[in-house]
């Protein structure tokens, strides 16, 4: 029974993580409080600089960004498919703990062994923190479940909020230097 009932508030808490996020539009619309002062344009050769820097840092990150997105998604599909009773808490758990876990550190490594120019530098720390607050979100969830602890599972949530801001911030960056359809 105690099971059932920790099983039917992951459930829950888990299906809040989508309802409590913002839109860009009204993350644009709210000040920042932990932005960095917008970089200086002392010249369109300057300009060029920052966005040749950008474009080259893209080129060489996008296999890893897109193989961040996959793991996001696989995320979100995991949740999914136990919000559905279509895996058991424990395959969600196995799932977290042996698949997105290593998977996420496979790219935390890659990204911060990266050495990125000094006009990216922002914005590749942007990303390394996104990865950072993954990794202890999930880790959070595979303690949550382990435990039965619902505030390791609170914690696992206000991480994966983080992530999604972390996520679009990075998103943003990229978007403004880089043309791109999708990230």
């Amino acid at each position: 029974m105690k099971k059932i009932i920790y099983t039917v508030s992951l459930v829950l808490c888990l299906g809040l993580v989508g309802c409590g996020t913002t839109s860009e539009k009204e993350e644009d619309a709210k000040p920042k409080s932990e932005s960095t002062p917008p970089v200086e344009k002392t010249s369109s050769e300057s300009n060029k600089s920052v966005e040749y820097q950008y474009q080259k840092y893209y080129d060489s990150m996008e296999v890893t960004v897109r193989q961040i997105i996959n793991n996001n998604a696989l995320l979100d599909q995991y949740q999914q498919e136990l919000n559905i009773g279509t895996i058991s808490l424990d395959d969600f758990s196995l799932l977290i703990t042996y698949e997105l876990i290593p998977a996420n550190d496979a790219l935390l490594e890659s990204v911060e062994s990266f050495k990125a120019a000094d006009e990216v530098v922002d914005t590749h720390e942007t990303l390394i923190t996104m990865l950072n607050k993954l990794h202890y979100a999930l880790l959070e969830i595979s303690g949550a479940i382990d435990t039965s602890d619902s505030s390791r599972m609170v914690s696992a949530i206000e991480y994966l909020d983080e992530v999604k801001k972390y996520e679009r911030e990075f998103s943003r960056d990229i978007k403004k230097h880089v043309k791109i359809d999708e990230l």
